[in-house]
């Protein structure tokens, strides 16, 4: 059985739960054949998925001069996210815009300080500045009151970036010559929108970088980590091979080569003490734990009268549209988790149904049925996993017809 992981003494970096499952890097030897097939045929890497919500997709753009986000570019990345994270401590709140030294970023990375880590830091950046995104139904932001729901739009980009070269004029004593060096060299890094939102408001998940940057080595193997400690929960968990071979971009098309990539990607974590077993199933592989993480505790809000004095109105226009006095509890629930322009929008849509349907039911399922419908949009947890519990906060309504 694992042990539960404390996380005391743990240096944690808090990033955005996205990226953990969309194909943004890539890895291995194939990244820029993937790459030479996509400017040859003209194309991007587009995923679609159809489910009842609708159509998800998303679609990457890479940089034409810099090619696809790999190895090197996840490590610069968790090194800005460190950054970021430093900052919100300290302000209280997740800036926008940040400037870092290079130099900086390569503490962070544990690489030397040298003209060819600054070069390596600097094209990694321009990548980043020049790699854009589309999604549908696909990218989750999280709301100041703590609902997440589908932000969609044209274009995304993680970071822009400008650099800015601090230089000092000196006199060479050998030749008596004016030279120039540079002083200090930074990088001012703008975080799009619904990144900083996230790591705002808590929509992330920990990466120990202590781990990642010290014991660990490989884009495969880092990604391999991201990916299980994001579920490390319960111990084991299996994932099919469709889902690793396109978190960890294996291009190998015969099974026994699958295999070798995962087993190569997972040796590190087993002999670091992070994994200590993995078993290969016919679709999936089992991952065994060697510690699983705490499952986070709600944070208690506390609120202000007039937060209480609004939720109480939001109860009392719920019963009284409804009429079930009954089911005052189910409603304090959803006047405390669910928005009041949906709730709203729900109460007149029920008036809507119960105008214009012939169909016998009582207002309340009316109201249950469209709510599901918009928390589950909107990724609203109204609704737990217990159907006792379930029914016991269910509203029961006489019919209305």
């Amino acid at each position: 059985m694992s042990e539960v992981e404390g996380i005391k003494e743990k240096e944690l970096v808090w990033v955005d739960k996205n990226l953990e499952n969309l194909p943004i890097f890539y890895f291995g030897k194939h990244a820029e054949k993937v790459m030479l097939e996509l400017v040859k045929k003209k194309r991007l890497i587009q995923t679609k998925l159809k489910t009842p919500e609708g159509e998800k997709f998303f679609t990457l753009n890479p940089s034409a001069n810099y090619g696809l986000l790999q190895g090197f570019d996840q490590d610069v990345y968790v090194a800005v996210i460190k950054v970021v994270n430093d900052w919100s401590k300290k302000l209280g709140y997740c800036p926008n815009k940040i400037t870092v030294p290079i130099k900086e970023l390569c503490s962070i990375q544990r690489i030397s300080k040298s003209g060819r880590s600054f070069k390596d830091i600097t094209q990694s950046l321009e990548k980043f500045d020049s790699t854009s995104f589309a999604a549908g139904n696909t990218i989750f932001v999280r709301t100041k009151n703590r609902t997440d729901e589908y932000f969609n739009k044209r274009s995304y980009f993680l970071f822009k970036v400008d650099f800015k070269r601090k230089k000092s004029i000196y006199i060479d004593k050998n030749t008596g010559e004016k030279k120039t060096i540079i002083k200090e060299y930074t990088a001012t890094i703008t975080l799009d929108e619904w990144l900083r939102n996230n790591i705002e408001n808590g929509f992330t998940t920990d990466i120990d970088i202590d781990f990642y940057f010290n014991e660990i080595r490989g884009g495969r193997t880092r990604k391999l980590y991201q990916t299980l400690n994001f579920i490390r929960y319960t111990s084991p968990v299996f994932i099919p091979y469709d889902k690793l071979i396109a978190s960890l971009s294996i291009v190998s098309k015969e099974m026994f080569r699958i295999k070798r990539d995962i087993e190569r990607a997972t040796e590190p974590l087993i002999k670091s003490g992070f994994l200590t077993k993995t078993k290969f199933g016919e679709s999936n592989v089992g991952f065994f734990f060697k510690q699983v993480k705490r499952k986070k505790r709600a944070l208690k809000i506390i609120k202000s009268a007039e937060e209480l004095a609004n939720e109480k109105i939001l109860v009392m226009d719920m019963l009284e549209a409804l009429g079930d006095i009954k089911s005052e509890r189910f409603y304090s629930k959803v006047a405390r988790l669910v928005p009041k322009e949906i709730i709203y929008k729900c109460l007149s849509l029920v008036r809507e149904v119960s105008e214009t349907s012939k169909v016998k039911k009582n207002r309340g399922a009316v109201f249950v049925d469209i709510l599901k419908r918009e928390c589950q949009q909107r990724g609203i947890k109204l609704f737990s996993n217990s159907k006792q519990e379930n029914e016991l906060l269910l509203p029961a309504v006489d019919n209305f017809l």
